[in-house]
């Protein structure tokens, strides 16, 4: 479980640093969960995912303002590719 956990949250990440307005802000290795900056505000990223029935992760505003916009994104073994590439679209602001 470990080791597709991990290999997960790489896609994922790989699918973040691909995407025009997204990046990762930290570069320290992580495990299965990270932290994505996002276009506009976390709270919005937020609601795009969650209107597209995903639940996108953490607004770190409250807790780490000087990160900019950004959340925290977990992925485990049972999150699926293509639910991946639409979290992915739906932070960044584009198309499902």
């Amino acid at each position: 479980l470990a080791r597709l956990n991990f290999s997960k949250a790489e896609y994922a990440k790989a699918r973040v640093r691909a995407t025009p307005g997204l990046s990762l802000p930290l570069p320290a290795p992580t495990f299965n969960e990270f932290v994505v900056r996002v276009p506009d505000s976390a709270e919005a990223a937020l609601a795009r995912a969650h209107e597209r029935r995903i639940v996108g992760g953490l607004d770190l505003g409250p807790f780490a303002d000087e990160l900019g916009p950004a959340v925290l994104v977990c992925t485990t073994e049972l999150a699926r590719r293509d639910a991946i590439d639409r979290l992915v679209a739906a932070l960044a602001g584009r198309p499902a």
